[in-house]
């Protein structure tokens, strides 16, 4: 039996040749998934463990998708350090970081400095609580992305006044439906086979 860290590397080591298992030992700081955990002067504090092979790569901005997309990428980048960051000077210190990156990715700073004021304005209790998921009726409107029809998000909200108009109607959109884009193929779809065509028999 196992009594020490080393021991237990060891022994679960010894299971297959192929397959080797690494441990880190800490008295200050240990890292879980994304997540660094440091004890100082008895206190525990989070901030963001960055992984040595994290290329830190987003989507480019000048790429086919929506801009609700692209917008919600960087606040929800912003929103992950702000609910990991235990005390607010890191969140700061962090927050520089991802700008780069998305600089880099073609993002207007404008479209980066208003993710960042409107995360900076949520509190990190409030982040930290389970919220429960309430199950919504709306419809969903489902469409191939294009830029061109980026207004028909506001015009179904604007007539759902009108289908409640009609009685038959009047029961299916009880809230307005939502507008979602389905994925475009990728050169992935195109160069791999979606299914595989039978097989032939073969007779004697």
């Amino acid at each position: 039996m196992a009594r020490t860290l080393g021991d237990l590397k060891q022994h679960v080591n010894n299971f297959h040749y192929s397959i080797k298992f690494t441990t880190e030992s800490s008295y200050t700081q240990m890292s879980f998934l994304h997540v660094l955990v440091k004890l100082y002067h008895g206190q525990i504090s989070t901030s963001v463990y960055h992984k040595p092979t994290d290329t830190h790569q987003f989507l480019n901005f000048h790429s086919f998708h929506s801009l609700a997309l692209k917008k919600s990428i960087v606040y929800r980048q912003c929103v992950r350090l702000k609910r990991i960051c235990s005390h607010s000077e890191q969140y700061k210190r962090e927050i520089i970081s991802p700008t780069q990156y998305f600089l880099s990715a073609g993002y207007p700073l404008t479209f980066i400095r208003q993710a960042i004021a409107k995360a900076s304005t949520l509190r990190r209790d409030d982040l930290l609580k389970y919220k429960v998921k309430s199950n919504s009726s709306c419809i969903l409107f489902a469409a191939q992305f294009h830029p061109h029809i980026s207004a028909l998000s506001n015009n179904l909200k604007r007539e759902f006044t009108s289908f409640r108009d009609y009685t038959h109607l009047k029961d299916l959109f009880l809230e307005p439906p939502i507008l979602t884009f389905r994925s475009h193929p990728t050169l992935d779809s195109f160069s791999l086979p979606q299914s595989f065509p039978p097989q032939k028999q073969r007779t004697v």
